[in-house]
């Protein structure tokens, strides 16, 4: 190896540009350059659609977590039976999960 390509380092990280090449045959297919342009345009068409749908689902997300917050209040426990050492009633087992 010599000295210039020591100092340039790993370029294999360059290498995943090779994956771009696919985009050669797009301009040699006509047919192919149809379809990806007509996808191109879809995808800007629904650009606005997909912002609203993620705003919508954001606001959908924010509104249960804020009507569900008190109701869902369970906790991470490696084993929640070996704090009891008998069998556990419906009661006992609330209370656990419940207490503060």
């Amino acid at each position: 190896m010599t000295m210039a390509a020591k100092q340039l380092g790993n370029l294999s990280a360059l290498r995943t540009f090779r994956v771009l090449r696919a985009l050669k045959t797009i301009s040699v297919i006509p047919g192919l350059k149809t379809i990806v342009g007509a996808l191109l345009e879809a995808v800007r068409r629904l650009r606005d659609v997909m912002i609203l749908t993620i705003f919508v689902l954001s606001i959908f997300a924010l509104v249960g977590m804020q009507l569900y917050s008190s109701s869902l209040r369970q906790k991470c426990v490696q084993n929640p039976f070996a704090v009891f050492e008998e069998s556990v009633t419906h009661e006992q087992y609330f209370e656990f999960t419940n207490d503060t």
